[in-house]
């Protein structure tokens, strides 16, 4: 997923190297069921994911610093020449708040769905409310 998503990354920068916030966003969320191979566990890859995400001990740090910073540096660049005025410090926790709502978004856990049933509500597309809550979330961040 992170190969994939490096390589879109690639291609928005060099079309413009001045990208809109809101295409680096629609790359860093493209939903792992796009680059997925079929008959793919995304739910227990997910639960892998948040797992070593979050985790503190040696070997999920290891493995985050390995895996995962990479890519997460490039997106932190993309969002500062993305929004002007931007700080590296802000960019940084503008990328890991954008990761926790993406794996709210894809979370398989159904909780979503119970939560719209019991409020009566017709559950939304989550990757579309994605880009503009996130979006909003790392402007805020400059005022």
């Amino acid at each position: 997923a992170s190969g994939h998503r490096g390589q879109l990354l690639t291609e928005l920068m060099e079309r413009d190297p001045n990208p809109s916030l809101e295409s680096v966003l629609s790359v860093l969320f493209i939903p792992h069921r796009e680059s997925a191979e079929p008959g793919s566990n995304l739910g227990g890859y997910f639960q892998l994911v948040a797992s070593i995400g979050v985790g503190s001990d040696e070997r999920s740090k290891d493995l985050v610093a390995r895996y995962f910073d990479p890519i997460a540096l490039r997106f932190i660049q993309a969002f500062l020449q993305a929004v002007p005025g931007l700080t590296p410090e802000n960019a940084v926790w503008s990328y890991l708040f954008a990761i926790g709502s993406r794996m709210q978004a894809q979370a398989t856990n159904g909780r979503a769905d119970r939560l719209c049933h019991t409020l009566r509500l017709e559950k939304p597309e989550p990757f579309k409310l994605l880009v503009p809550f996130v979006a909003a979330g790392i402007r805020a961040m400059v005022a």
